[in-house]
């Protein structure tokens, strides 16, 4: 008798038969027809979704093989629809459409099937393009409203006073390249000038730093319905954006003074180009990019604008529970925000098409399959949202990736 290694095979099972799996393929698409017009070139129809079927490869054997072999026969000779439950494909309802059976000689005690199911319902999936519709706006006014300390004394105020009014004149920057779009740079100039004008009493009173973040992030808004807005004005806006917190967070104090006026500083910045960000993802519904070069450099910098924005937020046993609750929140929105802009670049812009079953059969590391799949360690929130990883250093089995 042969050696039957079902270790080795995957277990299915039809109408509740068992048998033992090695591989399913999967064959389907649409119903085209094509129209041929006398000297005016041709046109292809799509007409629905080909039936699905399910080519399994099927081994049962042992001592009570002829048995089991008879149940499944029986079981597939049954007229209607029966439930198949696969490996690859789950339980799926589906029809016989033919098999095999094969014996041999050199392999006695073993049957080998050739199975072919077609599913018994095939629905058109009509696919919605997700969109972002996150709104982190409540959060990150809190929590500057909480962060920032207006009371630290004359000359220490003037310092926080000169920096925003730096950081405001390097927004003011990020609209350069729309100078040919007169209306709307010049109502966010006259906007961020305002604040720039008022600054130094400004910042004695939160509450109207807040209201002018407001202000100046709603005359960015209306880049949402400006139609000229393009593919390079929205590069262009990120990577500034990105250039302007980076710098900031990075920022290196000479004394003590500048010490203290750089942090309020950097918590006003961190607000407004939060929310300027925002801004920056729901305009990208907007925008259609010609270039994967493109979309891939707006990417970056937001990406990179999340992380800098997740490092910045440290508590410690000293601080109050106001502060700690504050940081919390915020830090949960920016995780969603992040798994939501996540989300919308791969189904709009990724131009990556759909989920495809790739096998890793040996244990590897997320970074290491996304450089090794892609060329792209970025690429890590893409995977880990698609197949619900919980530890991206050990992994292998079937995973949904795109294609490249």
């Amino acid at each position: 008798m042969s050696n039957f290694d079902i270790t080795k095979l995957n277990k299915s099972s039809f109408r509740g038969v068992p048998f033992y799996t090695q591989a399913t393929e999967l064959s389907s698409g649409h119903r085209l027809t094509d129209h041929t017009f006398i000297n005016g070139g041709t046109k292809t129809e799509d007409n629905g979704l080909q039936n699905k079927t399910f080519k399994i490869t099927g081994y049962l054997g042992g001592a009570n093989y002829l048995t089991e072999k008879q149940n499944l026969i029986n079981a597939l000779d049954e007229l209607g629809t029966g439930t198949l439950i696969d490996k690859f494909y789950g339980s799926i309802q589906v029809q016989v459409d033919s098999y095999t059976t094969k014996e041999e000689k050199t392999k006695f005690g073993q049957v080998i099937l050739e199975i072919t199911f077609k599913k018994e319902e095939n629905k058109l999936q009509q696919k919605t393009l997700s969109t972002y519709n996150q709104d982190i706006t409540s959060q990150v006014l809190s929590s500057f409203e909480i962060e920032y300390n207006p009371a630290l004394g004359e000359e220490i105020m003037n310092q926080v006073a000169l920096g925003i009014t730096t950081v405001l004149n390097k927004i003011n920057d990020t609209i350069k390249f729309l100078e040919e779009k007169r209306d709307f740079a010049n109502e966010v100039k006259a906007t961020i000038g305002k604040a720039i004008s008022t600054i130094k009493s400004d910042v004695l009173q939160v509450k109207d730093l807040s209201n002018e973040i407001v202000n100046i992030v709603t005359t960015f808004n209306k880049v949402l319905d400006f139609e000229k807005f393009q593919a390079k004005d929205q590069k262009s806006l990120t990577s500034n954006l990105s250039e302007t917190l980076q710098n900031t967070i990075n920022n290196t104090p000479n004394n003590q003074v500048e010490v203290i006026a750089a942090k309020q500083v950097k918590i006003y910045t961190i607000a407004i180009c939060t929310l300027l960000m925002q801004t920056s993802i729901k305009n990208l519904e907007n925008v259609t990019f010609s270039t994967g070069d493109d979309m891939g450099n707006v990417k970056h910098d937001i990406l990179t604008m999340f992380d800098n924005l997740k490092s910045e937020i440290v508590s410690n046993v000293e601080d109050n529970i106001i502060k700690i609750e504050s940081r919390k929140n915020l830090l949960d929105a920016y995780h969603t925000s992040k798994k939501e802009f996540v989300k919308f670049y791969t189904q709009k812009y990724s131009g990556l098409q759909n989920l495809r079953d790739v096998e890793v059969v040996a244990t590897i590391d997320l970074l290491t399959l996304t450089m090794d799949k892609y060329d792209d360690i970025e690429r890590v929130d893409e995977v880990l949202d698609n197949n619900d990883i919980i530890d991206p250093i050990f992994i292998n089995g079937n995973l949904k990736l795109l294609v490249r």
